[in-house]
Formats: structure tokens, sequence, C-alpha cells
């Protein structure tokens, strides 16, 4: 069926005309599908005019179809909600940032954003995303890397008792440890630098170790 033009061209009258948002965004779903086998070469310009669409639901939906695209345009039109509270939507935007090349520091805000606003279960999924961001080999900034350090163990200090807060911030430790380690061997790197790296990582294997004997 994906192969017939026909079907294909209900599938797009369905995403752009039907009343329901749910359904609108299924079939946008859906053509991702069939680009997939056939490969829909009006795919992108017809998601990204779907973004005008008025349903955060919809526009998570492509948010989530360009990343599959082209993932420059995706981070593009997912800059203007990065302060949005609309659970799907910023799920996509987690997605679409972790798996960029982008590392500035508003992303980071976007993710201690997120969670700090988010139901506790939901918090894993950011974490999730927030894990993978922080691990890119171009995540090197010591004030970031330092700014991240303090918001987990913040965070798990608060909401210890918790056995997926200890999973996720756990993976969280390991990923700045890895890049703690990295970062050790820029030899530009101040006396002090390098003294406030060593502390924080004495401090995350404390972390990681307490965490594997509790679990």
């Amino acid at each position: 069926k994906y192969e017939d033009a026909e079907f294909v061209e209900k599938i797009k009258s369905i995403a752009l005309n039907d009343p329901n948002s749910a359904v609108r965004s299924a079939a946008i779903d859906r053509l991702v599908k069939v680009n997939a086998i056939i490969k829909y070469p009006e795919l992108e310009t017809f998601a990204i005019d779907k973004m005008k669409d008025s349903s955060y639901l919809v526009k998570s939906s492509v948010i989530h179809c360009l990343g599959r695209i082209n993932n420059v345009e995706a981070l593009k039109y997912a800059e203007p909600h990065l302060k949005t509270n609309h659970l799907e939507l910023s799920f996509a935007l987690a997605n679409i940032i972790a798996k960029s090349k982008a590392i500035d520091a508003k992303y980071v805000d976007f993710y201690i954003h997120q969670i700090n606003n988010a139901y506790k279960y939901y918090s894993i999924n950011y974490f999730y995303y927030f894990s993978q961001f922080i691990r890119k080999p171009s995540f090197q900034n010591l004030v970031e890397l330092n700014r991240v350090f303090g918001f987990v163990l913040d965070y798990q200090n608060k909401n210890y008792e918790s056995t997926y807060t200890r999973y996720m911030t756990g993976q969280m430790m390991t990923g700045l440890k890895q890049q703690y380690y990295t970062l050790l061997k820029d030899i530009s790197l101040s006396d002090a630098e390098r003294s406030s790296i060593n502390t924080n990582l004495k401090k995350i294997e404390a972390v990681i170790k307490t965490v594997k004997k509790r679990n």
C-alpha cells in the first residue's frame, strides 16, 4: 500500500484535514513510515508546513518526522518551543536535542526545566535524553559540566528514595565521569580547574558506589 501513490495522498489528506488532532498526528507518523520504505520526497516540505498546525500534539509528530529527515531543520523548528509545558512536544524536543550536535547552555536549561517541572515518573524520560546530551564528545565546557553535576547531585539528594531517580541520576553521573576524564587530558586547564574536576570525580565515585549498593 505504501507504494500506492493514491493511498499516500489519502494519508496526506488526513494529516491536513482531519478535525481530530490525534488523527492528524498519527497520519504524520504514518508518512514517516512511508518515507522509510519508498522515500517520500515532499515529506520535509510538507512537515515544515504542518508546523503551522494549532495542535501541539501534531507539532510533536512533525518534530519527530523532521528529525528522521533533517535534524538541523528539526532543531530550528523546535527552538521556539523550548519552554513548552506540553508533554508530547517536550519529549519530541528532548529527543531531537539529544540526537543533534547542539551543546548550547540553553539546551541544558531546557532539560533542567523539564525535569524540575515534570511529574516524577515522566522525569525519567527527560533524564534519559539528558544523559545522551551530556555524553556528546563536544560537550566539554567545564562550567556547564559543573552546572549539570550540581543539578544532578541536588536532584538525587532530594529524591533519593525513588529507585528510578537513583538509576537515572546514576546514568548521568557515569556520563559526567567520562566527560571529566576526557577534559583532564586538556593541557590548557589550570591547576584550580583540575582540582575542581578531581573533587567532583571523587563525589561521583561515592555516589555511584552508593547507588549500586542501594539498588
